[in-house]
């Protein structure tokens, strides 16, 4: 019973993880049908930030090394939008081209960080560290409990954003119909720039508290939960926020005990070949649904 909850503790927390970043990924495509790969990016800079300052310019503050990273974070993701997607928008052209600037900035991110990083694997500071839990005979350090509530609370806040929030009634507005939006003249462009900074914060928080998870950082941190998170989204329905989330936990507590019971090498093979039975029985995933498209 205690390697259970041991093993479903892990799941979860890794869950959060993914579900955070998988919403980044499905608010962008429910705005502008816009698969947005530099979100693994973002994952990975925001966790470089604050490696860097709190190295140097916080000295060891923890909050406000957070605070300064989700800012940072956050007007990146802006100025992703508004320098490499908007212009390909604005224009008219097809998705692809904005499918294809994201990767550019994606790669142009990663290089940015490996150069200013390196390659090596380096210490990252944590909360709690060496501090564990007893949860009915299971051993739970206490970053992962720390880890699963700050998401709830985030995915608490995210839903009272878009329920009540003026600004999150409009990007769920510009999800349901983007061009009426721009006939009843809401500032489009702005709603779209903060769906972007929005989902970059989300990318910062689980980047950092991934990292925090692992007490280290290496360069590759960012392609492996990138790909992860995007197959969560893509599982539950890409464009449904709830989906996100729900693939995110569904993917994480799979391989958990995947590993845990079998191995650690299965555990991508049985992650994503559940996806493939899935999207083969239902191909929009748990909660998306079919889109009619008139000729």
């Amino acid at each position: 019973m205690a390697k259970f909850l041991q093993i479903l503790v892990n799941g979860i927390s890794l869950g959060s993880i993914y579900a955070l970043t998988a919403i980044g990924y499905s608010l962008i495509y429910s705005i502008l049908q816009l698969i947005n790969m530099s979100n693994a990016a973002v994952f990975l800079t925001s966790a470089v930030i604050f490696y860097a300052l709190y190295s140097s310019i916080t000295a060891g503050q923890v909050a406000l090394t957070f605070i300064l990273t989700l800012i940072a974070a956050g007007a990146l993701g802006y100025i992703i939008e508004l320098v490499a997607i908007r212009p390909i928008r604005e224009k008219g052209d097809s998705n692809t081209y904005a499918l294809i600037s994201s990767i550019g900035v994606k790669t142009i991110l990663e290089q940015i960080c490996q150069g200013t990083f390196g390659s090596e694997i380096k210490p990252f500071p944590t909360l709690l560290a060496g501090k564990y839990i007893d949860l009915f005979g299971a051993r739970t350090s206490a970053i992962q409990i720390i880890i699963i509530v700050v998401t709830l609370v985030i995915l608490f806040v995210m839903n009272w954003y878009t329920q009540h929030n003026r600004v999150g009634r409009g990007l769920r507005a510009l999800s349901q119909n983007l061009n009426a939006c721009h006939l009843m003249g809401m500032p489009v462009n702005t709603l779209i720039g903060v769906s972007f900074a929005v989902g970059s914060i989300l990318a910062a928080v689980s980047g950092v508290a991934y990292c925090m998870y692992l007490s280290s950082i290496s360069i590759s941190v960012g392609a492996a939960i990138g790909n992860k998170a995007f197959a969560a989204t893509v599982l539950g329905g890409i464009g449904v926020l709830k989906g996100a989330v729900v693939g995110g936990y569904i993917l994480a507590v799979i391989e958990s005990f995947v590993a845990g019971y079998w191995s650690m090498s299965a555990m991508n093979f049985v992650s994503f070949s559940v996806i493939i039975i899935v999207l083969i029985i239902k191909p929009t995933g748990i909660f998306g649904k079919k889109e009619q498209h008139k000729v």
